[in-house]
């Protein structure tokens, strides 16, 4: 039985990006410079600039969501299932072509996900705190203080 396919290369495992414009546009602009990068020894790519993180796995769960990151941006995105199995193809010469994959899966991004203020600015947003509860706290201790006028 796998006698038959003992010469034949492995499929490639393969997904379709649907990405937003913003998106869209950084990758192409990473696939640039590694192409450019291919072609000349001395070049380097930055790898870390392109992350993709899947959600924690729980038990008996798969994982269907995530985040992209490129250059310290978060994009989530979600996995969903094609309706049926896409197959891929390749050609070298325009009359010959080979199968190189199956698509069964659609990796959707929603867009970039806020992040946190910077350390500084929740620093200042904690002083700022900091400073609202000091006068609810003198506010509250003038209005006990009249209150026990008022009693007595």
């Amino acid at each position: 039985m796998g006698d038959k396919n003992k010469g034949d290369p492995p499929l490639q495992r393969q997904v379709l990006l649907r990405a937003t414009d913003e998106l869209a546009k950084k990758l192409n602009y990473l696939m640039d410079q590694a192409d450019a990068a291919a072609g000349n020894p001395e070049a380097k790519v930055d790898a870390s600039k392109l992350e993709l993180h899947f959600e924690n796995v729980r038990r008996g769960k798969k994982v269907r969501s995530g985040a992209v990151y490129i250059d310290e941006e978060k994009f989530d995105f979600d996995v969903k299932d094609l309706p049926c199995i896409l197959e891929c193809y390749k050609t070298n010469d325009k009359e010959e072509i080979y199968k190189t994959g199956n698509i069964a899966q659609i990796l959707s991004v929603r867009g970039k996900t806020p992040q946190p203020p910077s350390s500084k600015k929740q620093e200042s947003g904690k002083k700022a705190m900091k400073v609202e509860e000091e006068e609810e706290g003198k506010k509250a201790a003038i209005l006990a203080a009249e209150e026990r006028k008022k009693a007595a």
